[in-house]
């Protein structure tokens, strides 16, 4: 698996799954915060990540 899409998923999940902020992701994983919202759109762009509202 290619190194931005495993990196996609960790922040997607770090930032959906475990309620964390783009700021303590960032500061968790040595990144950038505009990095973590770039994975994140990445994350949703390209599928693995889907947001549906019920």
């Amino acid at each position: 698996m290619k190194k931005k899409i495993k990196q996609s998923l960790l922040v997607a999940h770090l930032y959906y799954e475990e309620n964390m902020g783009q700021a303590a992701i960032a500061k968790k994983l040595n990144l950038s915060r505009p990095t973590i919202s770039r994975l994140l759109r990445s994350a949703r762009d390209s599928g693995l990540v889907k947001i549906q509202i019920f």
